[in-house]
């Protein structure tokens, strides 16, 4: 479990940090494609570099994005497989949905500290039981 769960993780980071970046880059295009604020000796070429960053870094997103959903679906497959519907719950939530404790709790009803320790222990054992079970 953990190594699909760390990747689809660092994804989802990934997947964040360049929705900023091409927001930013976006913000910046719009200021010298208007002439506003920013100075360029060359104002044509620097709005073609641009667009052209802009447009790499959608595409690495769209991977980013293509990446993940493989992983969410592979995760989500070996959860669904599961026995106990609290643990498939449990796990969705937290690693899917990236909920927090306080909020699986309260879908659970459970206290957080329930939720956090035992019954998330519980479920990551019956997980890698099953997972490594498959795969021997």
């Amino acid at each position: 479990m953990g190594e699909m769960l760390t990747a689809y993780r660092d994804i989802i980071r990934k997947i964040n940090q360049k929705e900023i970046l091409i927001k930013e880059l976006d913000e910046v295009n719009i200021k010298v494609s208007r002439g506003l604020g920013v100075q360029t000796s060359n104002r044509s070429n620097s709005v073609e570099d641009l667009v052209i960053k802009i447009t790499e870094e959608k595409e690495k997103l769209s991977t980013l994005h293509n990446k993940a959903s493989n992983i969410y679906s592979s995760i989500f497959n070996n959860i669904y497989k599961l026995n106990d519907d609290t643990y498939k719950t449990l796990l969705i939530l937290r690693y899917l949905k990236l909920k927090s404790w306080g909020e699986i709790a309260k879908s659970l009803n459970y206290s957080k500290d329930y939720v956090r320790t035992s019954l998330h222990e519980k479920a990551k054992r019956e997980y890698d039981k099953m997972f490594t079970n498959n795969h021997q």
